[in-house]
């Protein structure tokens, strides 16, 4: 009796899994065909509407469009349905459109498109950034978020769900973030995981020292496999030996490449470059006759929300293109065609033409453009700088998960001003060089009074005569030179790393500014012991956190506290508020260009 009972329900177990098999298979099936027959008839309604047979939804009339396949403009009327362009001369007598926007004879162009950037860099959630995306006409962004992912993984939490929550809402965003899989400081089962989602768009950037390994290959094969794009990090683009293997490996694009020599060497190879004036890159690499052709490209890697509001960041490329003296359309051509061939997706964004998604930009001068009209899938999401007041309180209605708020306690309680000063005496300095192998003095004057030192300046470093009192070296007012400090969360001892940086022409004021990024690497820039000491210690307080203080009382203090790397306030806020920090250290005699750009990548193990 037993063993007929165990058949009968080996029998029932069988069966169910048929059962389950064809369903599955038969729900599969279905759902492809509800798939498709929604694209047929979504055709069938743009075809319709272009054909005048139905009423469209939008007319754009009385514009000169931006041709960027044959580097013309022409006049024209733009017709949309459902957020698609349906014609770009569309007779205004007989269009029929539920709304008609006069161009007023201004020239529309197709929406930006940001290639590489790390959303997660930005001081801001990716609703945020909305407020420095849209209104300066970028449409479409490929977006990293290799900040956030390893720092959840580095306290012991789950990065893919991490990654998953600071994505959320995305189809509410005025703009298409085409998110790519972190490929590099993260569990080679998280960058698989992200990978296999549908939503994401490719692979990003890998660890170039690791080139070649078996972990960086699978991820490069596991792309390839499920059709997703690769972005690219070339490790010396101005080395063609070395260029030619991350060609052959497949990466698609680089945004490393600076000079003329490493933009030819990376054509050479086959692989893209991402040109960002944001950073350096030699004005003969865009210019010259050579290379200012249909391969270049632009991309703003990394910068934070309120630095790239004052010009955009693909625009501030573009307009710095056409200064330099590219075509004004061949430099809007490399902000947008060029791009969305790079990245696949020229049948969808990248033009003014029939089928594409109706992502325009209405401006006025050619030679320095500024966007006034934004128009987003067919919607007018941002107009004058500003996002329309729908579109605004759409971004900032939404609303990120509480896990993504990391508590962390200080490790800094114990420090003092005795710490910071003995840093930065020549005994500490010369010994700090000695156990790290750093070079910081070059020499001490005959009689002590004083010390050369390696300053840090802009990307580079220059050398300095700074003052020696009690065997401390001092930063200068009149140099504009000040102390810059690092130290790491998780050292056992406090570890305080001495620098100096030129950070102006002048000092008028105390200050001090810094970053606790990712929760483990701070930094702090100064002049004033006590005011460095407070710097620190109140970064090291959250699990992020961006701070300025200047004289005696007077501070700006931005949390980021959603994953270390973002604050959860609405992007006009942290705009402000960042641009609040930036006048009180302006007022002190702060060249704050790049600032706390600086801090971040020397916060990530860059140029420190």
């Amino acid at each position: 009796m037993k063993k007929i009972i165990k058949r009968s329900r080996i029998k029932l177990l069988v069966c169910l899994i048929a059962l389950s098999s064809i369903f599955l298979l038969y729900g599969c099936n279905n759902s492809e065909e509800s798939s498709k027959n929604k694209e047929l008839q979504r055709q069938k309604v743009l075809i319709q509407a272009a054909k005048g047979e139905i009423e469209s939804d939008v007319l754009i009339k009385n514009v000169k469009i931006i041709d960027v396949y044959r580097k013309v403009t022409y006049e024209g009327n733009i017709l949309i349905k459902d957020g698609i362009i349906i014609d770009t001369e569309a007779d205004i007598n007989t269009a029929k459109a539920k709304e008609v926007i006069d161009g007023q004879g201004k020239y529309a162009m197709p929406g930006l498109i940001e290639p590489h950037f790390h959303i997660d860099a930005t001081l801001a959630t990716p609703a945020a950034i909305s407020h420095m995306v849209a209104p300066w006409g970028e449409t479409t962004v490929v977006g990293e978020t290799v900040d956030l992912a390893p720092y959840f993984e580095t306290m012991g939490k789950d990065g893919v769900k991490a990654v998953k929550g600071y994505l959320t809402d995305q189809e509410k965003l005025p703009y298409r973030l085409l998110s790519v899989a972190p490929g590099k400081e993260v569990k080679e089962s998280t960058t698989e995981t992200i990978l296999k989602w549908e939503s994401t768009f490719g692979l990003g950037e890998l660890e170039s020292r690791e080139f070649g390994t078996d972990s960086y290959l699978n991820k490069i094969l596991l792309a390839k496999d499920l059709n997703k794009y690769i972005t690219g990090h070339v490790l010396s683009p101005g080395e063609p030996e070395e260029v030619k293997l991350f060609s052959i490996a497949g990466l698609a694009d680089d945004h490393q490449a600076e000079s003329i020599d490493g933009v030819s060497n990376v054509l050479k190879n086959g692989i893209l470059p991402q040109l960002n004036f944001l950073t350096r890159i030699d004005q003969d690499a865009v210019t010259s006759d050579q290379y200012a052709n249909d391969d270049l490209l632009f991309s703003s890697d990394s910068i934070f929300i309120h630095e790239a509001y004052r010009e955009g960041k693909i625009m501030y490329n573009v307009n710095t293109a056409i200064s330099q003296g590219v075509n004004p359309i061949q430099a809007i051509r490399m902000g947008t065609l060029n791009a969305a061939r790079s990245l696949g997706i020229e049948d969808q964004v990248g033009s003014i033409t029939p089928g594409r998604s109706a992502d325009i930009v209405l401006f006025n001068n050619l030679n320095k453009i500024f966007p006034e009209k934004v128009f987003y899938q067919g919607k007018l999401v941002a107009e004058n700088l500003r996002l329309s007041q729908e579109v605004k309180q759409e971004v900032d209605s939404i609303k990120y998960p509480s896990s993504l708020n990391i508590k962390t306690t200080s490790s800094l309680d114990n420090i003092s001003i005795k710490d910071i000063q003995s840093a930065y005496s020549v005994e500490s300095i010369q010994a700090y060089e000695k156990e790290f192998d750093k070079k910081i003095i070059k020499e001490i004057s005959s009689d002590g009074t004083k010390a050369k030192v390696f300053v840090k300046s802009g990307w580079g470093e220059e050398e300095f005569w700074l003052p020696i009192t009690g065997g401390i070296i001092q930063c200068s007012y009149e140099l504009g030179i000040s102390k810059i400090i690092g130290t790491d969360r998780n050292n056992e001892k406090l570890l305080l790393e001495p620098r100096f940086i030129k950070c102006g022409e002048k000092f008028e004021d105390q200050f001090s500014y810094g970053i606790n990024f990712k929760g483990s690497r701070y930094f702090v820039v100064g002049n004033s012991d006590e005011l460095l000491l407070e710097a620190l210690k109140t970064i090291s307080e959250e699990s992020g956190a961006a701070v300025a203080f200047k004289g005696s009382s007077e501070n700006a203090i931005l949390p980021l506290t959603i994953g270390g790397v973002a604050s959860d306030l609405p992007g006009d806020e942290i705009i402000q508020k960042m641009n609040y920090a930036l006048g009180l250290l302006e007022e002190a005699g702060v060249n704050t260009n790049g600032g706390w750009t600086y801090l971040y990548l020397w916060a990530n193990g860059f140029y420190f």
